[in-house]
């Protein structure tokens, strides 16, 4: 008589989200009319704050900010997707955290994996961003999320654990793989900086020193509070500025009448840099041809109006550890520092000849071509990996993934 012999065939089902879930609620924010609500020790997450592993936001709330906010402090673990204006962001917690509005945190069952949910999320962004609703703000409901089908490895009728992890082993190993254009492209970022400090920095006493204001009209945004409407111009302060790129994914609109306003005295032209002045001190922007219209506030506009200097050596000089050095001692404030325009005019420049900023900024130019190759090759490495991330939760790939 032969033995029958029991195995473990890995069938895939279509469960919903909401049923391998224990919780998945939004977030909220507090009143911005009470500082007190802010500036405490709770990690607050807003949309920008999302990457794979979340170990610091850029905001904090107080216990009553908390509890004014709506939101809910949630474990280590809980899967974090962004599900209002930008769509699909994901994340995991490896802290104690809150959410702002448009962020909802979800704590999986005992039989799914966190990090397996965090890819398969990742993996059907577009379908989140096709089941969002809204005309100028997009946001996923609640009651849709949890219909969301998710595909999960199951042996005799039980979802299987170890599958998850196992498959979540090999896309680990593949995006480490991804991940090696990003390095690349900051190794050469880096080479940029030693360049600038090797040519210009190490030496500067050489140089003619002049005041930035000597050199270029620097000016700022509005000090005022436009009220924000739902259609409208963007007006980018601080916040928005970040890794040298103006992020429009949380933005506030105001009117055409504040916008011509503003800009009457700080409208922003291409060529022109813009910096923070308010929180992260620093970090210059320069401005690229053809970007939408926008306004500014509480941040340093620099316009060029000579030829014996040129923005991308201003960029860079804004960017350097010369320049947190010179303006240390004029950054005021107590929590949040900012540094004011008249400070920002009395910085001492050192002015090299033009042919010596020329001759960088070829090599800038250089260094930016290479890049952009790198983030060619870095898209067909996300390509494919997104293509073994599709294949694995289909259970399609096994000779990948086995």
């Amino acid at each position: 008589m032969k033995q029958q012999i029991q195995t473990n065939k890995i069938e895939w089902k279509e469960v919903e989200l909401g049923d391998i879930c224990e919780e998945i609620a939004g977030g909220g924010t507090p009143s911005r009319l009470n500082k007190e609500y802010f500036g405490g020790n709770i990690p607050w997450v807003v949309v920008k704050d999302i990457v794979p592993e979340i170990k610091e936001t850029s905001e904090y709330l107080t216990e009553e900010g908390l509890k004014n906010s709506s939101s809910k402090l949630w474990p280590a673990g809980t899967i974090i997707l962004s599900t209002g204006a930008t769509i699909g962001k994901v994340g995991i917690a490896s802290i104690k955290l809150c959410t702002k509005q448009g962020v909802t945190g979800l704590v999986p069952k005992k039989f799914v994996f966190n990090k397996f949910l965090y890819f398969y999320l990742t993996s059907i962004t577009k379908e989140l961003e096709e089941g969002s609703r809204g005309i100028t703000i997009k946001e996923i409901y609640k009651s849709s999320l949890r219909k969301i089908k998710i595909r999960l490895p199951f042996s005799n009728s039980t979802p299987n654990l170890k599958e998850q992890e196992r498959i979540v082993s090999i896309l680990e190993k593949a995006e480490k793989l991804k991940e090696r254009g990003k390095n690349v492209g900051d190794l050469l970022d880096k080479y940029l900086k030693s360049v600038f400090n090797e040519m210009f920095l190490r030496d500067k006493k050489k140089f003619e020193i002049k005041k930035l204001g000597e050199i270029c009209d620097v000016r700022d945004g509005t000090h005022n509070s436009p009220k924000y409407v739902k259609e409208g111009y963007p007006l980018i302060t601080s916040k928005n500025l970040t890794n040298g790129f103006i992020d429009f994914s949380e933005i506030n609109l105001i009117s055409k009448a504040d916008f011509d306003e503003v800009n009457k005295r700080s409208g922003v032209d291409s060529g022109d840099i813009i910096m923070p002045m308010i929180g992260t001190i620093g970090h210059p922007v320069i401005i690229p041809n053809n970007i939408q219209e926008f306004a500014i506030k509480n941040v340093a506009l620099i316009k060029f109006k000579n030829s014996t200097v040129l923005n991308i050596y201003i960029k860079f000089i804004l960017d350097s550890p010369y320049f947190d050095q010179v303006t240390l001692k004029n950054n005021r404030g107590g929590t949040q520092k900012f540094i004011a325009l008249g400070d920002i005019r009395n910085i001492p420049i050192p002015l090299p000849p033009l042919p010596l900023q020329q001759k960088f900024a070829k090599i800038v130019e250089q260094v930016e071509k290479m890049k952009e190759n790198v983030k060619k090759t870095k898209q067909n490495s996300d390509e494919l990996f997104n293509s073994l991330m599709q294949k694995a939760f289909r259970g399609s790939c096994e000779d990948v993934i086995k």
